[in-house]
C-alpha cells in the first residue's frame, strides 16, 4: 500500500496567520460567503452570544446577572448589528476553522480580565504596547505562549530554524501529527488560537547576523529579547548586538528554576553574562563542532557550580548514554512561568536588577526524610610528632665508624630522597637524624587511604625515598648501610641508613649500581602530557627491564601492541569508574589528591596539581563535575558512568609501550624494595629522555581484591575486579600470589613545565 507523504517544507506548513473577515465590509463578506460555500468539511465555531454575555456581566461587575438579562444586554449593546456580523470573523487554515469573535478591545478586555488586579487595566494597556522577542523555541515555547496567555505584550518576534522531532515532546506542547513542522509555525499558530490580534512576525531562519538587526529593530526597537536558543555564536552574538543597543535580556535554562537577567538597557557597560565567560575567547564561537568545544563554552553559560546535581551527572553521560543535556516539560512549564513573570514586572518598571535568580523546587519542597547512607569515615591517624620519632628509634645499634657529613652535603642527600615519588604525591615519610644516623619513618597521616591496602603503596614510595637517598649519597663518594624495617612491620620507623667512607667493607654496604642516575632524580617527572604514538626502541625498553635486575625476585615486563594497549587501556577505564564510584576512594580523589586552585597547591604542597595533567579546559570542567559526590551517586544509581574512565584510556591509546614491575613475594619488605625497583626503572626512564606516567590503580585494586578478598569494595565491584584480574593476567601473565608493584605507560611526550610541590624541608625532616 503506498501511503501518501506531505511535504513538511509546503507552503501550508508556513500558514500561521488566520484570515480576519469583517462581514460589515462588503469585500470580506463576499470573500466569507465563498470560502463557506466552497470549503469542504469546514468547522464553524460562533458562539459569539456568550462572550458577548460574558463581556456584559464584566461591564456590569456589581450585578450578578441572568443569562437572560445578560442576552438583553448583548443585544442593546450590539445595536443594528446582528449577532452574527458583530465583531471580526477568523478563519484558521490549518484548522480549517471559522471562529466568530469580539471586536478587538472588547476581546482583550473579556479575555483579560482574569488578570485584573493582579495586572491593572492601565498596566495591562502599557503591556500591549511592548515588543519582545524570542529566540529559541523549546523553552521558548512554554515563555512565548504563556507571555500570549497573559498577553503581556503587543508584538512578539519568535525566531527558530528548527522544525518539530519527537525527541522534542518531551517537552514542547505539540502533537505527533505536527512533526516536521517549523518550531515558528507551531509557536505562532497557538498565539494565534489564543489571540488572534496579537502581532506575531516569524524568523523562519532563527537569528543570524543578517538579521540580527532586522529582528532587533525592525518596525521598532524591541523592549525585551528572551534567550533559548542552543548555538554559543548566537547566545553571544545576541548579547553583544542588546547591549550595543541597550535592550534587556533574559534567560531561563530550565535548571533549578534559574532565571538570568541582563539589564542592558539600564547598564549598557555591564558584561555580557556577568562577566562568567570573560576568559573566553567570544570570537572562536562561531566554529565550534564537536560537543567537547561547546561543553567548554556552555559550562560556564550555565554556571556548573550552581546547576542541579541531577544535570551535573546527565552531563557526564553526554555522547555516552545521552546525545544532549536534558530537559524536562515540568521545568520548562516552570521556566515559562517565570520568564513571563520577570517580563511583565521589566516592563512595568517593577524590576531593575540584573543577576541569577533561582525558583528550586526541590530546595522549597525538600523531602525531609534523612539519607540512611553511612559516610566514608575519616582517618583519625595524627601526624607524627618529632619527639615521637626519638622514642621510636629507641634500641637500633648503631655502627661506631658511621662518618659526619657536612650540613650542606646531608642537606642534598635527604632533599634527593624528599624528591621521590608517592602515590598521590603524598609525601608519606618524615626523617630523623640522629646521632650521623638517618632514620625514615612511615607517617600514615599523609598516606591512609582506599588506595593504600595494607600500607603496601606506602612501602612502594618509602623504597623509592630509600633509592634515592642511596644514589644521592653514592654520587657524594659515600657507602650506605640501610637497615629495612629493622623492628619488624608494626614499628613506623622503616629503614636505617648510616654512612661510611668510600671502600668500606660491610655485609649490609649497598653495592653500586645505579650512581650515574644521580643527575636524572631532581629531572624527574610524572610526565601527563598526551602524545602522537612513536615506537620506542627495543634497546630501550631492555636498558629498563636491566635497570632493576639488582633488585632481588623483582622483574619488569612491557607490552605495545595495539591489541594489548587497547585492553590494558579498557580495564583501566574500568578501575577509574570503580574509583569515581565508590564514596570512600572518590572522597579522597577530590578532597587529598586533586588540588584544582594554585592556592591549593601553595598551601598543602602535596597532591597532583591539575595543570600538570594534559587537559582540555572541558576535560577540566568533567572532572569539577565528578567532584560531586551526589552527582556520582546518581551515575551508581542509574548504573551509568561508562566514560569516566575516558581520560585514561585516552593516555593508554596514545601511548607507545605499558610497563609492569612485579616481585616474586607479597611481603611489606617485597614493597620496600619494589620501591627502589620502581625508582631505578624511572630514573633510567629519564636519563632515556622517555615520558613516565604511572597507572597505579590496577596494581591497587587487584591487591585488595586478592590479597584482602576485596574489602572495602561491593559485591558488585568484587565480581567485576575478578573478571577484570583474569582479563589483565592474559595481558600480563602474573602469580596471584607476587607482588603487583607497579604499572606505567611511556610515550615520547613534551617536558611539563613545572613539578609536583613538595612540602618544605624543615616539616618534613627533624634533627
Amino acid at each position: 500500500m503506498t501511503v501518501p507523504h506531505i511535504s513538511k517544507s509546503t507552503v501550508f506548513s508556513h500558514v500561521v496567520k488566520p484570515t480576519i473577515y469583517d462581514l460589515k465590509n462588503s469585500k470580506h463578506l463576499d470573500d466569507f460567503q465563498y470560502l463557506v460555500k466552497n470549503t469542504p468539511n469546514l468547522i464553524v465555531s460562533n458562539n459569539i452570544d456568550s462572550q458577548l454575555k460574558e463581556l456584559m456581566q464584566i461591564n456590569h461587575p456589581k450585578k450578578t446577572l441572568s443569562e437572560q438579562q445578560a442576552l438583553k444586554l448583548a443585544e442593546k449593546h450590539v445595536g443594528h448589528s446582528n449577532f452574527m456580523t458583530y465583531g471580526n470573523w477568523f478563519h484558521f487554515t490549518w484548522l480549517n476553522t471559522l471562529v466568530h469573535l469580539l471586536p478587538e478591545e472588547e476581546f482583550i478586555k473579556t479575555r483579560t480580565s482574569r488578570n485584573n488586579y493582579k495586572i491593572s487595566p492601565e498596566e495591562q494597556h502599557e503591556l500591549s504596547t511592548k515588543k519582545v522577542g524570542v529566540i529559541g523555541l523549546s523553552v521558548g515555547q512554554s515563555i512565548s505562549i504563556t507571555m500570549a496567555m497573559e498577553r503581556t505584550f503587543g508584538e512578539i518576534r519568535i525566531a527558530d530554524f528548527d522544525e518539530l522531532e519527537l525527541t522534542n515532546l518531551n517537552r514542547i506542547r505539540a502533537g505527533v501529527h505536527e512533526l516536521g513542522m517549523p518550531k515558528v509555525a507551531l509557536v505562532a499558530r497557538e498565539i494565534a488560537e489564543i489571540d488572534p490580534y496579537l502581532k506575531v512576525k516569524c524568523f523562519w531562519e532563527g537569528i543570524t547576523e543578517d538579521n540580527i538587526n532586522d529582528f532587533l529593530l525592525g518596525d521598532g526597537k524591541l523592549d525585551l529579547v528572551a534567550d533559548e536558543c542552543d548555538t554559543i555564536h548566537i547566545k553571544f552574538l545576541a548579547r553583544i548586538h542588546c547591549k550595543n543597543n541597550e535592550i534587556p535580556v533574559i534567560m531561563d535554562t530550565s535548571d533549578r528554576g534559574m532565571i538570568d537577567i541582563e539589564r542592558f538597557d539600564l547598564e549598557p557597560e555591564r558584561n555580557i553574562f556577568h562577566g562568567l565567560v570573560n576568559h573566553l575567547d567570544i570570537g572562536k564561537s562561531k566554529d565550534l563542532k564537536t560537543t567537547e568545544d561547546k561543553m567548554t563554552y556552555a559550562l560556564p553559560i550555565i554556571g556548573l557550580e550552581d546547576a542541579s546535581t541531577r544535570i551535573k551527572a546527565s552531563m557526564l553521560e553526554i555522547n555516552q548514554s545521552i546525545t544532549t543535556w536534558p530537559q524536562l516539560s515540568s521545568d520548562v512549564a516552570l521556566g515559562g512561568a517565570i520568564s513571563t513573570n520577570v517580563i511583565r514586572r521589566i516592563f512595568l518598571n517593577q524590576l531593575t536588577d540584573s543577576g541569577r535568580y533561582y525558583v528550586d523546587t526541590n530546595a522549597i519542597i525538600p523531602n525531609s526524610v534523612k539519607s540512611l547512607k553511612k559516610k566514608s569515615e575519616s582517618t583519625n591517624t595524627k601526624k607524627l610528632e618529632n619527639a615521637t620519632l626519638y622514642e621510636l628509634s629507641k634500641g637500633f645499634t648503631l655502627d661506631p665508624e658511621r662518618v659526619t657529613l657536612e650540613k650542606e652535603i646531608e642537606k642534598d642527600i635527604l632533599k634527593s630522597a624528599l624528591h621521590a615519588p608517592s602515590g598521590a604525591n603524598c609525601q608519606p615519610w618524615k626523617w630523623l637524624i640522629d646521632k650521623n644516623a638517618y632514620y625514615l619513618f612511615h607517617d600514615k597521616y599523609y598516606s591512609e587511604s582506599f588506595n593504600d591496602f595494607n600500607d603496601l603503596a606506602s612501602y612502594l614510595s618509602l623504597g623509592c625515598a630509600a633509592e634515592n637517598f642511596i644514589i644521592a649519597a653514592q654520587n657524594k663518594g659515600l657507602e650506605v648501610k640501610m637497615n629495612s624495617l629493622p623492628f619488624g612491620t608494626k614499628n613506623q620507623l622503616k629503614a636505617v641508613f648510616q654512612l661510611f667512607d668510600r671502600d668500606t667493607v660491610s655485609p649490609l654496604i649497598v653495592p653500586h649500581e645505579s650512581t650515574h642516575l644521580a643527575p636524572h632524580i631532581f629531572n624527574r617527572y610524572t610526565n601527563r602530557n598526551k602524545s602522537a604514538l612513536s615506537r620506542i626502541s627495543n634497546q630501550d625498553l631492555l636498558a629498563l627491564e636491566e635497570s632493576i635486575t639488582s633488585i632481588e625476585g623483582a622483574s619488569l615486563r612491557f607490552i605495545h601492541s595495539k591489541t594489548s594497549l587497547d585492553e590494558l587501556g579498557e580495564l583501566i577505564a574500568m578501575a577509574d569508574k570503580i574509583k569515581m564510584l565508590h564514596p570512600q576512594a572518590h572522597e579522597e580523589l577530590f578532597k587529598h589528591e586533586i588540588r584544582f586552585t594554585e592556592e591549593e597547591n601553595l598551601k598543602n604542597k602535596d597532591g597532583i596539581d591539575i595543570d600538570l595533567v594534559d587537559l582540555t579546559e572541558n576535560e577540566k570542567l568533567g572532572i569539577k563535575l565528578c567532584g560531586d559526590p551526589k552527582v556520582m551517586s546518581l551515575i551508581d544509581t542509574w548504573s551509568l558512568g561508562e566514560g569516566l574512565g575516558k581520560m585514561s584510556k585516552d593516555l593508554i591509546d596514545c601511548s607507545s609501550a605499558v610497563g609492569f614491575i612485579t616481585i616474586d613475594s607479597h611481603n611489606p619488605i617485597d614493597f620496600f624494595n619494589g620501591g627502589r625497583a620502581v625508582e631505578k626503572a624511572w630514573l633510567k626512564a629519564t636519563e632515556l629522555n622517555l615520558a613516565f606516567q604511572p597507572m597505579t590503580i590496577l596494581p591497587y585494586y587487584f591487591t585488595r581484591l586478592l590479597k584482602g578478598k576485596g574489602e572495602g569494595f561491593s559485591s558488585k565491584d568484587k565480581d567485576t575486579l575478578t573478571h577484570m584480574w583474569l582479563r589483565f593476567n592474559a595481558v600480563f601473565p602474573t602469580k596471584k600470589d607476587c607482588g603487583q608493584l607497579f604499572l606505567f605507560r611511556l610515550s615520547e611526550a613534551k617536558t611539563p613545565t613545572k613539578q609536583s610541590l613538595r612540602r618544605p624541608y624543615n616539616d618534613t625532616v627533624c634533627s
